[in-house]
């Protein structure tokens, strides 16, 4: 019975540290400027590009 308590204690530990793990990255995300934002979109299009080539 013990072990079974024990591997819901070790997944509930994973789904809260998951879900820290993504609100620390969408804040990440949140926080880059306009001009990095639109870099980042133009080598994503022009990577894009070279690949459909």
């Amino acid at each position: 019975m013990m072990e079974g308590q024990i591997l819901w204690a070790v997944v509930g530990i994973g789904v809260i540290i998951m879900g820290i793990v993504i609100a620390y990255g969408m804040m990440r995300n949140r926080r880059r400027s306009p001009e990095l934002h639109q870099k980042s979109e133009e080598a994503t299009r022009r990577l894009y590009r070279e690949e459909s080539r």
